[in-house]
């Protein structure tokens, strides 16, 4: 006796397997649960990473600024007002035009124009102002000290974080609750 094709498609499907359109239906609903999970994960974070990579930037930029002319961009140190410090420093990496093209990449959602097109702050995922330290004195508890030495600080960027804060820290170097959300170019190498 001949096995019959029908008899065997019959018996496939008493067997249990699954059909080609039911596998593809589980693997669209779990595409789709893991898209609303990564997404709902994400948007605590997002701010926070955006801010982080564009405080790696702008400090690329003062790095190849300072690769191409051989100086550190400094704020004069007049004012220890944020939007100044950070005016001064786009300033002068406007002056070349390789970094002048780094401070116009990092991003429309984080840099402000004047009305000729120039690039004249930038800004966190919070809107507000980075502020560019190049220089030691002022306010000593604002802002985390670092350096190879007093006399020869780094210049660092740095971003309020999410509460719009600055905080303080301790004698230690220690942060406050407010302060502890800031992010800073140097703690991100």
């Amino acid at each position: 006796m001949k096995p019959n094709l029908a008899n065997m498609r019959q018996a496939e499907r008493r067997r249990g397997g699954w059909s080609l359109i039911e596998l593809l239906v589980v693997v669209s609903l779990i595409t789709i649960l893991l898209g609303i999970i990564i997404n709902t994960a994400g948007e605590t974070k997002g701010p926070e990473a955006a801010t982080r990579l564009l405080v790696q930037k702008a400090a690329a930029v003062a790095t190849e600024y300072e690769v191409r002319t051989g100086q550190v961009i400094i704020a004069d140190g007049a004012s220890h007002n944020e939007g100044a410090s950070i005016l001064e420093f786009i300033n002068k990496a406007n002056k070349t035009e390789y970094t002048r093209k780094m401070l116009n990449n990092l991003g429309e959602d984080h840099i402000s124009r004047d009305n000729n097109g120039n690039v004249v702050s930038i800004n966190d995922a919070w809107g507000r102002s980075l502020w560019y330290v190049a220089y030691n004195g002022g306010e000593t508890n604002k802002l985390p000290r670092h350096g190879k030495s007093a006399d020869a600080p780094l210049p660092f960027f740095a971003s309020r974080g999410a509460d719009g804060d600055w905080g303080t820290y301790d004698a230690s170097n220690k942060p406050n609750t407010a302060a502890a959300d800031n992010i800073v170019s140097f703690e991100l190498r």
